[in-house]
């Protein structure tokens, strides 16, 4: 019965710390943080990438391998993709529904 109840704590504690009821870790901050970086793949085997960390751009050129370029951006150019990634509040999850007739 002992273990019972250790285990039951144990897993109280572990549920308390996932913040399910908390939502004010899933608001982007008003103000753009001096250190915003990203990084984002996409593409086909996501070999297309814009890498703000290490001011890098890579294209996928499909049967010709990939390109990488050098490409830092401006604080200004950084600060207007944030306010866009704050109004699509892009940190929470979004359930995608498709635009199709087919089932």
């Amino acid at each position: 019965m002992k273990q019972g109840k250790i285990l039951l704590f144990i897993f109280t504690f572990f549920l308390s710390g996932c913040g399910l009821n908390d939502n004010t870790k899933d608001v982007m901050p008003e103000e753009m943080p001096s250190d915003f970086d990203f990084s984002v793949k996409f593409g086909v085997g996501k070999k297309n990438e814009i890498d703000t960390y290490e001011d890098k751009v890579t294209k996928d050129l499909v049967d010709d391998g990939t390109a990488t370029i050098n490409l830092p951006l401006t604080i200004e150019e950084k600060a207007k993709i944030y306010e866009k990634m704050k109004n699509i509040n892009i940190i929470n999850m979004k359930e995608f529904t498709p635009r199709t007739e087919c089932d």
